[in-house]
């Protein structure tokens, strides 16, 4: 995109804060799902995330793997957060029926990187984006469990104001998009 377009500026904020983009002067937002308020427009992007449930070998070792989401009340897990602090639970996938575990544990979390690290030290099991957790499960460093049950989250969305002009570094961001999902 940016080879295409040289004049291009971008400036990215990342955050899993829920923001309002226009009230905070934003051009265009990104989120996981089509799922807008009145006066938006979505375009989807070609990346899909899946999560991953991962734990140290040494945390494994002494608590056992997990084989299904119930027997995650057995372990210990970070809680994910949001920034706001609000949790939200682990789920998870199978035969069309979609399972939610609020699980529990003494460390809760809203950085996936924190979360790799605390699993990596043997804490506990973490549940982080699966294309972070991917370089340490190659390594040996994390082991994934019951990735038969995870399945893909929803799509990403560009999203941005309907109504509003939409300037021409951000209609070359649009296009590309467009022409990617293709």
């Amino acid at each position: 995109m940016l080879g295409h377009n040289p004049n291009l500026e971008l400036e990215i904020v990342a955050t899993d804060r829920l923001v309002d983009i226009v009230d905070e002067g934003f051009d265009a937002g990104i989120w996981l799902g089509e799922s807008l308020r009145d006066g938006m427009t979505a375009v989807k992007m070609k990346l899909r995330l899946k999560f991953a449930a991962v734990g140290s070998p040494a945390y494994f070792e002494e608590k056992g793997i997990p084989e299904t989401p119930a027997d995650l009340s057995g372990h210990i897990c970070v809680r994910n957060m949001y920034p706001s602090g609000v949790g939200y639970p682990w789920t998870f996938g199978r035969d069309g029926e979609e399972i939610h575990v609020e699980v529990t544990g003494p460390v809760a979390l809203h950085d996936h990187e924190l979360m790799i690290e605390t699993a990596i030290a043997g804490v506990a099991l973490a549940y982080v984006w699966e294309d972070r957790a991917r370089p340490y499960v190659e390594s040996g460093r994390l082991i994934s469990c019951l990735a038969d049950w995870i399945t893909p989250e929803d799509w990403l969305y560009l999203y941005y104001p309907t109504r509003r002009y939409i300037s021409a570094g951000l209609r070359a961001v649009i296009d590309a998009l467009r022409a990617a999902s293709d």
